[in-house]
């Protein structure tokens, strides 16, 4: 399964509402995963200098899918402020912090719009912003995606 279609099935199942539906909440949280693990790869995280975790929540609501590094933090989750499902996106110091810099949202229609290249640019972009360094960080992965 190519990622644009990972994504179109992550969107989806969010807007379908996987709320009370065992087989549909595990589904989502495969697809979020492979989501975040391909973002990884493709930003350049080498091992052990990230976590993805999985908080399934209650069986009313859907699971969030976390990426955490010293730097960056990004989370499939849904928003009591939106109806559908975004990507949270925020800066850190490491990752112990869980309440890091100002919150930045993906909205879903965006991610499915966006390449990954555009995602990774984008979100290494918006957390350097709110005041983290993330420059070696994103010019390693400019030079991944010049290569």
């Amino acid at each position: 399964m190519s990622l644009s279609e990972t994504t179109a099935q992550i969107v989806a199942l969010s807007r379908a509402g996987v709320g009370y539906n065992y087989h549909g909440k595990e589904q989502l949280i495969r697809l979020q995963r492979s989501w975040l693990k391909a973002l990884v790869a493709r930003i350049g995280l080498a091992p052990k200098t990230y976590d993805i975790r999985v908080n399934r929540g209650g069986m009313a609501c859907a699971a969030d899918v976390t990426l955490h590094t010293d730097e960056l933090y990004v989370q499939f989750s849904d928003s009591f402020s939106s109806p559908h499902l975004g990507l949270l996106v925020r800066s850190v110091k490491g990752r112990k912090d869980y309440a890091g810099g100002r919150n930045c949202w993906v909205r879903s229609d965006e991610l499915v719009e966006w390449s990954l290249d555009e995602t990774s640019c984008r979100i290494l972009t918006m957390t350097d912003a709110h005041g983290t360094s993330l420059t070696a960080l994103r010019n390693a992965f400019v030079h991944a995606i010049a290569s």
